[in-house]
């Protein structure tokens, strides 16, 4: 469903993302920064499987094996922590900023969120007749 400005009721809108932004980056840094603090264990790995192709390649394979084995552990955590920023940084968007931009009249807006229209959509108004319900009576004074 496409997104209408409240204001203009124009389609010509974008998205800032500044959350999302944000969070990735964090979460990338922090990731990376876990993984190379966890490379001990990715070197490790990377020496056992080193040291095997280290019959073959000798001791530069053990070397080799370790780095890989680090920078693997580096990549891993970076990918995996801006992916999680990126989503915590999607619900802070959308829930408490005013993500959306009209292009067409400079209007900043947010989307209502699901129970918010829920609840407007549901709730008669005072006049609404209900289908299978009987109006009340007004009682004579």
């Amino acid at each position: 469903m496409p997104m209408n400005c409240p204001n203009c009721l124009s389609a010509q809108i974008e998205t800032k993302d500044y959350a999302k932004k944000a969070a990735a980056t964090v979460g990338f840094l922090g990731g990376t920064a876990s993984g190379i603090a966890s490379a001990r264990n990715g070197a490790e790995i990377g020496s056992i499987v080193g040291g095997s192709i280290g019959c073959i390649a000798g001791p530069t394979g053990s070397r080799v094996g370790k780095w890989i084995g680090a920078l693997v552990g580096g990549m891993v955590g970076g990918i995996t922590g801006a992916l999680t920023g990126a989503q915590l940084g999607h619900v802070i968007d959308e829930r408490l900023f005013d993500n959306y931009h009209c292009l067409a009249c400079d209007h900043h807006f947010r989307t209502p969120l699901a129970f918010d229209r829920q609840e407007t959509e549901t709730t008669p108004a005072a006049n609404d007749v209900i289908p299978g319900v009987a109006p009340p009576r007004e009682t004579p004074r």
